[in-house]
């Protein structure tokens, strides 16, 4: 057992439990059982060194397993027995019955199952035994018709082959399927069963399989009785003996033609909503774009409209005035959320474009803050300024005037009124920019997708905007090399911190931003 892979049964009646106990013990192939007739099958074709068996299992239970094996197995592999219910009975009868592990779901770490199956398969006993049980293996072959028997109750279409492929075993339910006899079946007589367009494929990858030895798993149509074409998922494996020889190869066929219809289904769906995504991503762009001609035009007509009235005397010209401004306002606030609509229009289609050139960071943050002075003052917040009094390096000016406008702009509406700090420092050639506030926070399960398109952390009925501007900003820092990230508590405020190198961008191009 030192030196040849220990053969391990793993019988759960769960998939999922069984996938993950697959997945834990790939490297040795184990069998898998998704019931006790099933392990029947398969403890009386191989010679089994450690079988893991779930106790409580519908049908027939583990610990029932467990008293059959003890009759028809000689000798008996070792046992490592699971329940979730861990009761002093059960943990004695399984011992009585020679278990030598048992262990309590659910199964925290896969590392404790591995651990206890290789201490089984090295069990000072079982080494004693393993040379016998090999030569009772070809006896177990030889027993050709109570195996056969017992694979009559598995649900799948089952068959068995000789080394070089020929088949010459096919159990009850594969007739009743395909409507055919043992003598149009047997050797290679298979493939009149297959669908014409896969049956090449097929027999390539069967020839393949033969060739090297691997087992063999692929999904295609096989036809029924009545002439109708279904799905099946096939498996096969070789069987060999105790010098590695492949003696016979074993397989079957489970129906996964509604599963298969399902998962098509899904994928339309997907592809479908893909496509509505797609959709409304170029109508974003295409607004966006054509509402910004006539708000120019607008807004130029506006500001024209206040000069000639500030050129004139006539009574009501303070009022008619106060009115225009409020409009100008108004005008620019849309054209902000036009812009930045337009940001991420050319996000989606990677023509995010960043032109480089020398700034100072420093400057570009007391310029923002002395910019947002007035929006701050309206919402009582303090704007504190902690920055070096030059943190040069290579970058858009623009875009980092826009995610310094953003991150403070944030803060400022969740800010609540309290202070706001923001810090710039260098450190290590990297550019280290946090806007800190102590305003209303934001919930952990939020954190995650706050960075993404038109997120929101707090409800559109609060609180304005479209929820592009920390989207935005995550693309143009990205774009710079740099990353973003938030830590926050809600209540507590939250503080945003970005990182860019000071060496400028990876190369001076159009960005294609991620989604």
């Amino acid at each position: 057992m030192e030196n040849a892979a220990p053969v391990i049964l793993l019988v759960d009646d769960d998939p999922g439990v069984l996938e993950t106990y697959r997945r834990s013990f790939a490297q040795f192939e184990p069998l898998l059982a998704h019931d006790g007739v099933a392990a029947q099958t398969i403890l009386s074709a191989f010679a089994v060194d450690v079988v893991v068996c779930d106790l409580k299992m519908p049908g027939m239970k583990g610990l029932d397993l467990m008293k059959w094996a003890r009759e028809h197995c000689q000798p008996n592999p070792e046992w490592i027995v699971v329940s979730g219910e861990a009761t002093l009975d059960a943990t004695i009868q399984a011992l009585k019955l020679g278990a030598f592990d048992f262990i309590c779901k659910p199964i925290l770490s896969p590392m404790q199952l591995r651990t206890a199956v290789t201490n089984a398969a090295r069990h000072k006993r079982l080494l004693a035994e393993v040379a016998e049980r090999r030569a009772l293996e070809v006896a177990l072959r030889e027993s050709e018709r109570q195996v056969r028997q017992l694979v009559e109750n598995i649900a799948d279409l089952a068959w068995s082959a000789t080394a070089d492929g020929r088949i010459d075993f096919y159990n009850r339910r594969w007739y009743e399927y395909t409507g055919t006899t043992f003598e149009q079946m047997e050797g290679w007589g298979w493939r009149s069963v297959h669908h014409p367009a896969l049956l090449e494929q097929v027999v390539e990858r069967w020839t393949r399989a033969l060739a090297t030895g691997e087992p063999f798993e692929m999904e295609f149509p096989l036809r029924r009785a009545d002439g109708v074409f279904r799905w099946f998922l096939t498996r096969v494996r070789p069987l060999r003996d105790a010098d590695g020889r492949i003696t016979r190869w074993f397989g079957t066929n489970t129906d996964i033609d509604e599963a298969r219809a399902a998962r098509s289904e899904r994928e339309r769906l997907i592809a479908d909503l893909r496509q509505s995504v797609e959709a409304r991503d170029e109508f974003l762009a295409i607004a966006a774009h054509e509402l910004r001609t006539p708000l120019t035009a607008l807004q130029l007509q506006l500001e024209g409209t206040a000069h000639l009235i500030g050129r004139t005397s006539n009574p009501g010209n303070d009022k008619l005035l106060g009115k225009l401004a409020v409009a100008s306002r108004q005008v620019t606030h849309l054209g902000t959320l036009v812009n930045g609509l337009l940001d991420v229009a050319r996000c989606i289609q990677g023509r995010l474009i960043i032109e480089t050139e020398e700034v100072d960071l420093a400057e570009i943050v007391r310029a923002v803050v002395e910019r947002c002075g007035p929006q701050a003052q309206s919402a009582g917040c303090a704007l504190i300024v902690d920055a070096e009094k030059e943190v040069k390096g290579r970058g858009d000016r623009t875009r980092l005037d826009q995610v310094v406008s953003n991150l403070v702009g944030n803060s400022i509406k969740y800010g609540a009124g309290q202070p706001i700090r923001t810090t710039l420092h260098a450190v290590e050639g990297v550019a280290l920019l946090r806007v800190e506030d102590r305003g209303i926070g934001i919930r952990p399960e939020d954190t995650a997708r706050l960075f993404a398109r038109f997120a929101r952390a707090v409800s559109s009925n609060s609180y304005g905007g479209l929820g592009l501007g920390l989207y935005i900003a995550r693309q143009i820092v990205e774009a710079h090399g740099g990353t973003i990230d938030v830590a926050s508590e809600v209540g507590q405020g939250s503080t945003f911190t970005v990182r860019i190198p000071l060496v400028g961008p990876p190369a001076e191009r159009k960005r294609e931003a991620s989604s």
